[in-house]
């Protein structure tokens, strides 16, 4: 998965369910100081159990921020 003006995008189609995607710093907890840091990015491979419970909650998460939504606004939702 790679990042785009929209969200997150297939960069490349697996066929054994693991998908590899560059978080960015909003996915660390809220009360994290380098929530909104832009040089944090960590790489991570999910198996098919995690990519199918932790990528909905990137995906939302990462719509929010880049909508504009404030870290509370992201937090409520």
């Amino acid at each position: 998965m790679v990042l785009g003006s929209h969200g997150y995008e297939t960069a490349a189609e697996g066929k054994n369910g693991f998908i590899g995607i560059v978080e960015r710093a909003w996915m660390s907890p809220f009360e994290s100081l380098k929530f909104w840091n832009p040089k944090n990015r960590s790489p991570i491979c999910y198996n098919p159990q995690a990519a199918r419970a932790i990528l909905p909650i990137t995906y939302l998460r990462t719509k929010l921020v880049l909508t504009g939504r404030s870290k509370a606004e992201a937090r409520r939702a």
